[in-house]
């Protein structure tokens, strides 16, 4: 008996960790759920719990938690964490939940992120908190608990930024953070940056001796080091300090000028035999069955009556993605930091997509005629949605002052993303990772958000999923209805302009 229990399987442990941040939405349950068949011991840390999560094998970073009071959940439905999976609940912004979350892993897919479209883009400091303070947070614990890969999940908007761009890939430089419309792709190309400027860094381990931990992490806390943290001024455990410490003591012109040897004595360190190892994943616009941002979006908007008109430049293209080819191109990322693979990733970022460009709207046609609903005909000029767009946020701003939190429901950097031509050559990737998208058909997603009742009333369910260009005759005839939707364009425009003295009067 005791013989057979001794041959059963390896132990759990002996398996390589990987780490999720942003782990209970869509992109990271879907990662969990790859990872798990490959091998990996997966821990998922976010902000919130996922779906009927079991109790064992979770746990919360600290008793105090602080949470995003308007979080909302990535994926209502059908996403469950499998049973084998571990889970912390914890704050990216918080170093001590994120070291917490990090140590004993040996590649880390950072997922988490916050303010990519509606109200939460509008939320200028917390998405600088999640997107910049989070990523240093994950460096840093990286560096302190000697996580030897890092997959950093960007966007490719990071070199987009409203540009005209016909194919383009990874040797385009980034945009100028000045040139952003908004805060969201700002952050983000900040946080790559700092991923792949740590690309190389050594590891250490902390070190007794005369150093003392708790007098650096004071130190640190009292005054940070800008050679560093990529200038980012923040509360430190004591572990990092540790860690910091010990590579100013490796590179003396790194000490801050207070002097870290005169306060905590002679610095013994021990580097890690291995370095940091990091690369950049841009990914298209995702989507797929479940999917909780764009198309549930999509569709509300097709309900209320406010998805009439398309705006985009004839001609134009852009790239979309499926999940799961997001979630191979991961796997192959971090396969790709690996000695195996020679780390052919290690400071690289690759653009990712299903390498299917395509005009925007005409992506969403067969969703939307799918799922049983009339498709815009109506072409209006990009520069009228523009400065709409433009309207609404300033608008916001105007009425923030006083208590009225008015949402916009377009605005420019949305408006750019959906009119102007931008997509991207995936070759690198094919290059370097052996990344081969799958071609998956739309029919798929369209069958999961009928099934949940999101289809037009009165459509015919079956004929839509099996073809995916149903056209329902529930509207009225064509010159009516077309009549109806530029008297609707007319009033919206005209209570726009007519608000812009109202507007412009609260800052003179």
């Amino acid at each position: 008996m005791k013989s057979k229990s001794k041959s059963v399987a390896t132990p759990e442990v002996t398996k390589p960790l990987a780490v999720i941040t942003g782990g209970a939405g869509y992109v990271g349950l879907r990662l969990c759920r790859h990872l798990l068949s490959q091998g990996f011991r997966v821990r998922l840390f976010d902000i919130r719990r996922p779906p009927e999560t079991t109790k064992r094998g979770s746990h919360h970073a600290s008793s105090t938690l602080p949470t995003f009071n308007d979080y909302k959940s990535m994926e209502p439905y059908e996403n469950r964490m499998p049973a084998s999976a571990e889970f912390i609940e914890g704050d990216i912004r918080e170093a001590l939940h994120v070291e917490t979350a990090l140590r004993d892993a040996s590649i880390v897919f950072h997922i988490a992120s916050y303010g990519m479209s509606g109200a939460e883009a509008l939320k200028t400091d917390l998405i600088h908190q999640v997107n910049v303070i989070g990523t240093q947070n994950v460096i840093d614990a990286c560096i302190s608990c000697g996580v030897q890969r890092l997959v950093y999940t960007s966007t490719v908007n990071t070199v987009f930024g409203g540009r005209y761009i016909d194919g383009g890939d990874e040797t385009m430089p980034c945009v100028d953070p000045s040139s952003f419309w908004d805060h969201y792709s700002r952050t983000k190309a900040q946080a790559e940056a700092m991923v792949l400027q740590a690309n190389g860094r050594k590891l250490f381990t902390s070190t007794t001796g005369a150093l003392k931990i708790k007098d650096a992490a004071d130190m640190y806390k009292s005054t940070g080091s800008k050679s560093l943290d990529n200038g980012v001024r923040r509360p430190v455990t004591r572990r990092l300090a540790a860690a910091m410490a010990a590579e100013a003591a490796a590179v003396p012109e790194m000490i801050p000028s207070s002097s870290l040897m005169a306060t905590v004595g002679p610095i013994t360190t021990t580097p890690h035999p291995m370095v940091l190892h990091t690369c950049a994943i841009r990914p298209a616009g995702i989507y797929g069955p479940g999917e909780s941002r764009h198309l549930p979006r999509v569709v509300s908007m097709v309900r209320g009556g406010m998805f009439k008109f398309v705006f985009d430049f004839p001609g134009s293209k852009t790239d979309w993605l499926h999940v799961e080819n997001l979630v191979m191109a991961l796997s192959l990322a971090g396969q790709g930091l690996g000695s195996e693979k020679k780390h052919v990733a290690s400071g690289q970022a690759y653009f990712i997509s299903d390498d299917q460009p395509i005009n925007n709207f005409e992506f969403f046609r067969p969703f939307i005629e799918g799922l049983g609903y009339k498709h815009p005909s109506i072409r209006i000029p990009y520069r009228l949605v523009f400065y709409v767009g433009f309207l609404m946020e300033l608008l916001h701003m105007a009425l923030k002052p006083l208590g009225i939190n008015f949402v916009p429901l377009l605005s420019r950097a949305e408006v750019d993303k959906c009119a102007i031509m931008h997509w991207f050559r995936i070759d690198k990737a094919r290059r370097d990772l052996g990344y081969n998208p799958v071609k998956i058909p739309i029919e798929e997603t369209v069958a999961w958000f009928l099934d949940r009742g999101y289809g037009a009333k009165g459509a015919d369910i079956s004929r839509a999923r099996t073809s995916c260009t149903t056209v329902t005759g529930q509207h009225g005839g064509v010159w009516k209805e077309t009549l109806s939707e530029w008297m609707l364009l007319l009033f919206s425009f005209s209570i726009m302009m007519a608000l812009v003295p109202c507007m412009l009067s609260l800052y003179r």
